[in-house]
């Protein structure tokens, strides 16, 4: 099945840096607020990112835990809203083999309650008989499964779920492939029983699948992907189906092709509704000749009508795409892929901000530390405003395999605020500068990626304790507005300041105050 995932046994960030020179892209002033990556000899791809109403962020993708000849498991993480790993759920199906991949592909949030939640994945399992299946599970915020289920649609055949999205009603829709056809199917949010399914095509006997999924207010599915056809190429292809069920067999209601013709590589890797605007964004790519590929983007209406489309061709078009697409709260559009820009031949992972209207607003790239081929597969949207990606990386080093990174990026008026982001307790700003302005002035210090419930200690450099702080909420971060234990402010210099778990090791590191 070709699928745009990348393969974790081939080859596959530095900082997020602005991209000048794209046209009608401006060059962004965006802060990296924190950023996670798995160690370099675990190969990983991150494949998508949701988060709960409480800011929790969720990552899914695949990893090989033994390394690059081990077998892949599906992987679920949990990370508070200050980037520290609350805890990860593992899944593998009953064939373990360096051969099959076993992946989460999609994460969405069910709602439970006013204000309690919990989260479905969908993806791809192997077993002894079918090498691939169809995947969907619901877990609580804890960890603990719900539901699991599997499905095998094309009896044997290569199956897997490339996108999940949850109903009005609670119900779980997941868009995937059977074989060699798009397949969509419905399952009880309560119990994971089945509720509908169904194969479709476009009349060709050559790969095709759904790639994204999304529902609207009404309960209304729109999956995107692409359709193939013997001797004219590959197609994009976005459609609805009723929220009525049995439908998903036959019941299209509209199916609109966004690429004008045929071509080589076409595909929508990514949807999202904007209810309140009646609209449908979908993006993905599109190819310009045989080799050269554009990244897409298209705004709808619910009707299936095409407001606008677009095309953005980083330089040297090599490999241009777009992966997944999520609505902030005023309505802009957050946009995750990949660009190859002129001056190389591989991917950087690319994240762009647009208006409603498609006018750029920003955009950022990142080139991992391995120079090889990066991307970004997942980007969401936190309460508080924060942007979330997730994708792929090239490690540095010989072999250049792939890890997964997440990182959280925040709009800022004065520049990046932290210059590298970290995975391990840091803090920021630092130094810290009040009342100077600038990117390190700020009300406070904040302590962040810190483990669940840690105890945060400041010492000056003669040993005396200054503060201590304690995350009593658990969400991976504390404030510090620089006082002693006096409530005076602290002086200028350096401090030292040791982050205790609950269990594990402490962790040490240096804060600098200029007053």
């Amino acid at each position: 099945m070709s699928l745009r995932r990348p393969r974790l046994s081939a080859p596959v960030l530095a900082c997020f840096l602005a991209l000048p020179g794209l046209p009608g892209l401006a060059v962004a002033e965006v802060a990296n607020v924190w950023w996670e990556t798995s160690p370099a000899t675990t190969p990983a791809t991150a494949n998508a990112v949701a988060v709960d109403p409480d800011g929790n962020v969720y990552v899914g993708g695949t990893m090989r835990p033994g390394g690059a000849t081990g077998s892949a498991v599906a992987v679920l993480r949990r990370y508070s809203r200050g980037g520290g790993l609350v805890w990860t759920v593992l899944a593998t199906g009953t064939l373990t083999s360096s051969w099959y991949e076993q992946s989460v592909r999609g994460v969405a949030i069910m709602r439970t309650s006013a204000t309690t939640w919990d989260v479905v994945v969908a993806g791809v399992l192997s077993n002894t008989t079918s090498v691939q299946d169809l995947w969907a599970a619901r877990l609580t915020t804890s960890g603990a499964t719900v539901w699991s289920v599997t499905q095998d649609p094309s009896v044997g055949g290569s199956d897997g779920a490339n996108a999940v999205a949850v109903t009005p009603a609670g119900n779980v829709v997941v868009a995937g492939w059977a074989g060699v056809q798009m397949q969509l199917a419905l399952f009880q949010g309560g119990g994971g029983a089945p509720l509908d399914s169904g194969s479709f095509s476009d009349l060709s006997s050559l790969p095709e699948a759904a790639l994204a999924v999304a529902v609207d207010a009404a309960g209304s599915v729109y999956i995107g992907g692409y359709f193939n056809q013997a001797g004219l190429g590959q197609r994009t292809v976005v459609a609805k189906f009723p929220a009525v069920v049995p439908s998903y067999g036959s019941g299209r209601i509209w199916e609109t092709p966004l690429s004008a013709a045929w071509t080589a590589t076409a595909y929508v890797g990514g949807l999202a509704v904007d209810a309140s605007a009646g609209a449908l964004y979908a993006v993905g790519a599109v190819s310009s000749d045989a080799t050269q590929r554009d990244i897409l983007s298209a705004r709808l209406t619910l009707d299936g009508t095409v407001v606008w489309t677009a095309t953005i061709d980083g330089g040297a078009g090599l490999r241009d795409e777009a992966d997944a697409c999520a609505v902030a709260a005023n309505g802009d559009v957050l946009v995750a892929g990949s660009l190859t820009p002129l001056s190389s031949t591989l991917a950087d992972v690319w994240v762009a901000r647009t208006s409603p209207a498609g006018t750029a607003l920003w955009q950022v790239t990142r080139n991992g530390p391995g120079r090889q081929v990066d991307g970004g597969l997942g980007v969401a949207v936190a309460p508080q405003g924060d942007v979330l990606v997730a994708g792929y990386e090239a490690a540095a080093g010989a072999g250049a395999l792939p890890r997964f990174y997440l990182a959280a990026l925040r709009m800022s008026s004065t520049g990046i605020v932290v210059a590298t982001g970290s995975s391990v307790p840091h803090a920021t700003p630092n130094p810290f500068r009040p009342g100077r302005g600038g990117a390190y002035d700020a009300s406070a210090i904040t302590f962040r990626a810190l483990p669940a419930g840690s105890a945060v200690r400041i010492y000056s450099l003669a040993g005396e304790l200054v503060a201590e702080l304690k995350d009593d909420d658990r969400d991976g971060l504390v404030t510090w507005p620089a006082k002693n234990a006096s409530g005076k402010d602290a002086v200028s210099g350096v401090y030292l300041f040791i982050v205790a778990p609950e269990h594990g090791a402490s962790t040490r590191g240096k804060i600098v105050i200029v007053r």
